[in-house]
Parts: C-alpha cells; sequence; structure tokens
C-alpha cells in the first residue's frame, strides 16, 4: 500500500512539473496543483495514517501553498489553502506549523467559515499534539467567545469542561 501511495504522490508531482520552478508557475497551474496534492495527502492519511511518510506530501503543500501566496496574495482561494495547510500540518503532527496557518487564516480572513474550525482544530493541537492543556483551554475559549454562533463553539465549550474537569463524562 506504501508504494501504491508514493507512486501516486510522485505522478502527482510529475505531472505538476515536480517541486522544482512552483514559483514560476500560472495561478491555475498553481493552484490545481495544490488540489491534487492535497487530495493525494488526504485519500494516503485517510487509507494509512503514516505520519512520516505523509511529511514529504505536506512539504509539497507548503512549497505549492508559498508560491500562490507569494505570486497571488489577493487570490480569492487563499483562505481555504490556509486551513489546508494548517489541517496536513496538524495530520503529520507538526503542531506548530498547523497553528501558525490556523492563526493566520483568523488574522487575514476573520469572516471566513473555516475560521471557527480551525481554531476548534488549533485547541485540539495544543491539546492532544503539544500536550498545552492551559493553550488549549484558551484557544477554545477564544474560539467560543468570538464566535459563539459556530457550529464549533459547543464543541469548544465540552472541550473546556472536559479538561477543567477530568473526570466529567460528555
Amino acid at each position: 500500500m506504501k508504494k501504491v501511495m508514493v507512486a501516486l504522490l510522485a505522478a502527482v508531482l510529475i505531472s505538476c512539473g515536480g517541486s522544482t520552478g512552483v514559483g514560476s508557475k500560472n495561478k491555475k497551474s498553481l493552484e490545481a496543483s495544490f488540489n491534487a496534492l492535497h487530495d493525494s495527502f488526504t485519500k494516503s492519511f485517510d487509507a494509512q495514517g503514516d505520519k512520516d511518510s505523509l511529511k514529504t506530501s505536506a512539504d509539497s503543500l507548503v512549497l505549492y501553498f508559498d508560491a500562490l501566496v507569494s505570486n497571488y496574495p489577493e487570490s480569492e482561494n487563499l483562505s481555504g489553502y490556509y486551513f489546508a495547510v494548517g489541517e496536513v500540518n496538524m495530520k503529520v503532527n507538526r503542531g506548530q506549523d498547523a497553528i501558525k496557518y490556523f492563526d493566520a487564516l483568523e488574522n487575514k480572513y476573520p469572516e471566513d467559515e473555516n475560521v471557527s474550525k480551525a481554531l476548534y482544530l488549533k485547541g485540539h493541537t495544543l491539546e492532544n499534539i503539544l500536550s498545552d492543556t492551559l493553550q488549549a483551554i484558551a484557544a477554545y475559549k477564544h474560539l467560543y467567545k468570538t464566535y459563539p454562533e459556530s457550529e464549533w463553539s459547543q464543541n469548544a465549550k465540552n472541550q473546556v469542561l472536559r479538561l477543567n474537569n477530568p473526570g466529567f463524562e460528555d
């Protein structure tokens, strides 16, 4: 299975022009490459969850993301890419990197539909990857205080309750 996924990733990279010359691609090509890599990453992660073998895919996604941000800073799709790169970094246990992208999403696009989920995943990352319960509680509280009407708000409240009361059962 690993060989198939590595071959699939290699095929995607080759069809997208490899990682060399990423910055010289046009917007449509960069976005198509990013989306293909993200889809490949997601399928691989769902199929095996092998974080170490997926780190190469995550690195490639960051290359395409950086090229998009550098060359097309006004792109209407960047908010979704911030979220995607944050989530990918979280899935490969790169907690600090994930938080950087989740924070950037909130700072640059505070009204984006993915912000509340990103803030929830930030709390999750702090709690489960970085083992920082106090910061996780702060992140969850920030979510439910800043976006009280979001679908993620109640989940954040439940997490704070659970973290503050380890014997608490939902």
